[in-house]
């Protein structure tokens, strides 16, 4: 079976938000599970100067790093997007003390994507999961199916 390969370009990053850290990676679907887009051998790391240790001036305010790469794909490939945030937890002054919070809990989501086209990405909603309430404790289980988002 011939199959299409198209371009993709797509972005991880790290950014402080509300209440702290927020990150959003990448993963390519293989036969034997997911791999980080960072580590994908066909992965073009294409700027980099954003990062760590580029120019600060060149960063969007709350960038802690972002990286972004181009890669050559099968059509129909599946991407997963791994999100996470910082969950609120409201609790009196004295709770925070009386539990030793030292980190906040954090939200999860995975959106599955699949590659439809140069540059397109179509959500996969039947995969991909609900955002986390506020009060709930929602893990996303992760799918034999794979996604990207955009």
């Amino acid at each position: 079976m011939f199959s299409t390969t198209v371009k993709l370009e797509i972005w991880d990053e790290c950014t402080i938000g509300d209440h702290g850290e927020h990150k959003q990676l990448w993963f390519v679907r293989q036969k034997d599970g997911w791999q980080p887009v960072a580590a994908f051998p066909r992965a073009q790391l294409e700027e980099e100067g954003t990062d760590e240790l580029g120019d600060d001036d060149a960063r969007p305010p709350g960038t802690v790093w972002c990286r972004r790469y181009a890669l050559d794909l099968p059509q129909g490939t599946v991407l997963r997007k791994f999100e996470s945030w910082p969950r609120v937890v409201r609790l009196p002054v004295m709770e925070y003390l009386k539990r030793g919070l030292t980190r906040m809990p954090r939200a999860e989501r995975n959106r599955y994507y699949r590659l439809t086209g140069p540059y397109r990405l179509e959500l996969m909603p039947e995969l991909t999961s609900p955002a986390p309430t506020a009060g709930g404790k929602r893990r996303v289980a992760e799918s034999v199916g794979s996604k990207a988002s955009s």
